[in-house]
């Protein structure tokens, strides 16, 4: 029902064929991503990305940093956990992005 919405109207298909020239990214998290983001107005990215949930939050109280940052999960559930798996496929699959994972985990970064 939703590929059918999106197939009617030319800038979300060529937005959903965008997402999907992604490696790691499909058609079930790119009609997602379209139907969730689409309706909204960003002007960064990362204001995108604290929508979604994806930003670090990070524990802090004066001079002390009390434990490692986690992300904040103030956005869609479903979507992060599909975005979830396609960063792992994307760090097995994507030369570039396994490099850049591979770099960070060289630095000690979880």
């Amino acid at each position: 029902m939703i590929n059918a919405h999106i197939d009617q109207y030319p800038g979300l298909k060529q937005d959903r064929a965008l997402l999907e020239s992604i490696p790691g990214v499909g058609p079930v998290i790119s009609q997602q991503m379209v139907a969730l983001l689409r309706g909204r107005r960003f002007v960064t990215a990362l204001q995108c990305a604290a929508f979604l949930g994806l930003v670090p939050v990070h524990h802090e109280s004066g001079s002390s940093v009390r434990g490692r940052s986690r992300l904040s999960k103030a956005g869609n559930v479903q979507l992060r956990a599909k975005l979830y798996m396609a960063a792992i496929t994307a760090t097995c699959h994507n030369p570039g992005i396994k490099h850049q994972y591979e770099r960070l985990l060289r630095q000690g970064k979880p």
